[in-house]
């Protein structure tokens, strides 16, 4: 299955998640996603809560979160056997940490609001043990049964977890579940969680059943605000599952990270395993996985939602001059994209084509950008380089864009204003930017003498101010070399002196 990202780059996990905006963020400010398994109830598959089996997750599966789904109210729970399934948990947890990956505490109820005062003190406990790990998230409400009430039932229950949380633990992340089996998002962005930072909500998600109008819903809930985690799903068991492919290349570009319904060897679609093998400390080979479990590594392995490390060299847009083709709003303004900021964004009007350039004040040489779309993002674009802001150049293009983060290297380049020029919107909505960077040396080319290396433009022959040196720009020159650099004495009398050389040094 190929999947959308917006980059190439390693999947290793690190440092602190937040909230900012509607991602999940690291601790640069840039939105990742992750790619992992969701355990089975731990009454019920407690066999694989060890730390085997997370190892050879990692290790096989290249998995970057797993899910501690402990049972709390169905037979032999948590309710009937609290030490018990606590136990099993931890055991994931420090395992998972051990590991370096993210691990979700998930109290996995349909009626948590009946065990109220048992989840506080659980979630008081993993907070006093856990809340100073990064790799810790909480869940604090698996999927409230049918057409239970947001505002009257769950989003109350969901508050009182949150405040003994974070009264122990103020920003590790905090997932909360929503009604209908954790699928009215939609709910969830109307009425808000407020007054606590680091909240997200989940979205379950079945292939077989949940199409795009369930990905319709997430697409609003995000746009009004929220920020999204698909802490379980499952495909349809299929070898051939086009569904489960349009779901991944929907997370991806949302930077939506996702959990696998199931580490387990039960008979249904959605295990990971043949039915009844028990084999519990991983090791399995490709005939031990069922279709669910093939398809899912596959997954694992090759996605990409962890952000590039940064260009190298200085983000030369930082606070400059902008201008912009549109805007949608009075506060969606150009300059919000340079601000270094991933809670403000520029924004454009509902068309194409659109456009946004960034003023760096003067030449510099620049060799990347790096555009941090929000939700609403270009699916055509070219990054184009201008001396004047009149005539543009392209050092970039594409008609694949999918939003995300995409970093795009470039040969080195003079320019001082730097644009990205949308012809294509891959939304219905506009051209949305939380960051718009370019990458390239601090210094800038002087159109004056000066003891650097010198850059020749246009001219066959360019002197260095101290008259030792000569630079022959042999597409000029007619000159056999490539870049060819030599003493005035080994030159001179080659070439005519006698006409105007621009002169451009590179300091």
């Amino acid at each position: 299955m190929a999947l959308m990202s917006s980059a190439s780059y390693s999947a290793t996990p690190a440092g602190p998640l937040s909230v900012s905006g509607n991602k999940i963020v690291n601790q640069s400010g840039e939105p990742v996603s992750f790619a992992g398994m969701s355990f089975f109830w731990s009454n019920w598959a407690g066999g694989y809560y060890n730390a085997d089996c997370v190892n050879w997750l990692v290790q096989d599966w290249q998995v970057t979160i797993v899910r501690a789904a402990m049972g709390v109210e169905e037979n032999g729970g948590y309710i009937d056997e609290p030490t018990r399934e606590k136990n099993k948990v931890i055991s994931l947890v420090d395992a998972a940490i051990n590991a370096g990956i993210y691990v979700i505490i998930d109290w996995h109820s349909h009626n948590a609001e009946d065990y109220q005062s048992q989840a506080i003190g659980f979630f008081q406990e993993m907070a006093t043990t856990y809340g100073g790990y990064d790799n810790v998230i909480y869940e604090i409400y698996n999927e409230p049964w049918g057409s239970k009430s947001w505002s009257g039932t769950v989003k109350p229950y969901s508050e009182a977890v949150i405040a003994a949380i974070r009264a122990i633990d103020p920003d590790n992340l905090i997932i909360v579940g929503s009604p209908e089996w954790s699928q009215r998002v939609d709910l969830c962005a109307a009425d808000p969680i407020t007054g606590y930072s680091n909240l997200a909500y989940t979205v379950h998600f079945y292939s077989a059943n949940h199409k795009q109008w369930l990905r319709d819903r997430c697409t609003s809930a995000m746009n009004a605000g929220i920020a999204l985690m698909a802490t379980e799903w499952g495909a349809t068991g299929q070898s051939s599952d086009p569904e489960t492919a349009i779901w991944m290349n929907y997370l991806a570009s949302k930077d939506i990270s996702h959990c696998n319904w199931s580490v387990n060897d039960k008979d249904e679609p959605w295990s990971c395993l043949d039915p009844g093998i028990e084999m519990y400390n991983g090791g399995w080979s490709a005939s031990d996985l069922s279709n669910s479990g093939t398809l899912v590594r596959e997954i694992c392995r090759t996605w990409e939602g962890i952000p590039p490390p940064q260009p190298e060299g200085d983000n030369l847009a930082l606070n400059q001059p902008t201008a912009c083709s549109s805007t949608e709003s009075g506060s969606y303004w150009p300059e919000n994209a340079v601000d270094g900021s991933t809670s403000t964004r520029w924004s454009s009007e509902f068309s194409d084509p659109q456009w946004i350039y960034v003023d760096l004040g003067e030449d510099y040489t620049i060799h990347a950008v790096r555009l941090n779309w929000e939700a609403a993002y270009g699916s055509e674009y070219k990054i184009q380089v201008s001396d004047d802001a009149s005539d543009w150049t392209d050092v970039y293009s594409t008609s694949s864009g999918n939003g995300g983060i995409d970093q795009i290297d470039f040969a080195d380049t003079r320019a001082r204003y730097v644009r990205m020029y949308g012809s294509q919107r891959g939304t219905p909505w506009g051209y949305s930017l939380w960051e718009f960077g370019v990458y390239g040396s601090a210094g800038a080319y002087q159109e004056s003498e000066g003891a650097c290396v010198m850059e020749a433009e246009n001219a066959a022959v360019n002197q260095r101010s101290d008259s030792l040196y000569w630079y022959i720009d042999t597409a000029n020159s007619g000159y056999a070399g490539d870049g060819y650099m030599t003493t005035q004495d080994n030159v001179a009398g080659a070439f005519d002196w006698s006409g105007a050389c621009e002169l451009a040094w590179r300091c």
